[in-house]
């Protein structure tokens, strides 16, 4: 494989920040840093490749693999906001040609905090730290309008969530005890037929059934909050929040 060192240039990386976000590059790597926000506005940093390109010309396809260091200002019961690195479609920004509602599809490390509910299967509260594979098909934007309806009466929402996984073909792995401050390996190698999620070199996720993109490399931190059911909004941040990361590397 054809391994891509950590320089902006070589990853197509280019910078998006908003709300006072900000992103201080170094030797290794880059810290990419969010103020303290009173939840008045939307604050975001964030390195990716795909803001200037149409969603089918998304640079990543596999066999790909996504290696890096990464560490966090804060613990998981500290940090608010949402945070994390990995690829997705960015199936909430306008497509050049949507004839249908964009379903999401990503392979990634994911932070968010409380009231954020991002679990697509039952069994936990779909936030903290957790690794995550999402292969939604694309659906008429009618359907998907009357899906985000529903998703607000609480049975119907269980029900929805039960069959979730298998319609979106999702899997994930909640790591509650991982300690984000602390400096760790992140690995995630995407085949077309299977995607493998490691920490520290320890297999946390597999899945046999991973997008087949294209998608784009995105890693960031902000201050929102967001549910499966469609409802979103911004917390306040009491504290200068980052997340920082070294060695990144893309194999292909």
């Amino acid at each position: 494989m054809a391994i891509e060192q950590w320089t902006d240039e070589a990853h197509g990386l280019a910078p998006h920040c908003v709300g006072g976000g900000h992103i201080v590059p170094h030797a290794a790597g880059h810290r990419l840093t969010l103020p303290s926000n009173t939840g008045a506005t939307y604050g975001v940093a964030q390195l990716d490749d795909y803001r200037a390109l149409p969603r089918d010309a998304f640079p990543c396809r596999p066999p790909r693999r996504l290696r890096l260091r990464a560490r966090f200002s804060h613990g998981q019961a500290e940090l608010r906001g949402t945070a994390g690195f990995g690829w997705w479609n960015a199936p909430f920004e306008a497509d050049r040609a949507a004839t249908a509602s964009v379903g999401p599809k990503a392979l990634w490390f994911f932070f968010a905090s409380p009231p954020s509910n991002l679990a697509v299967g039952t069994g936990w509260g779909g936030n903290g730290f957790f690794a995550q594979s999402l292969n939604t098909p694309d659906l008429p934007a009618w359907s998907m309008r009357w899906a985000r309806r529903m998703m607000r009466l609480p049975f119907v929402a269980r029900l929805m969530r039960m069959g979730g996984g298998a319609a979106s073909r999702a899997a994930e792995r909640p790591l509650p005890t991982l300690s984000l401050t602390e400096w760790h390996d992140y690995d995630i190698v995407w085949r077309h037929d299977a995607a493998t999620f490691r920490v520290d070199g320890e297999v946390v996720l597999h899945v046999p059934s991973p997008p087949a993109g294209p998608l784009g490399l995105v890693l960031w931190i902000d201050n929102q909050w967001a549910t499966v059911s469609g409802e979103s909004g911004v917390l306040a941040v009491r504290h200068e929040s980052w997340v920082e990361i070294e060695g990144l590397e893309l194999e292909s």
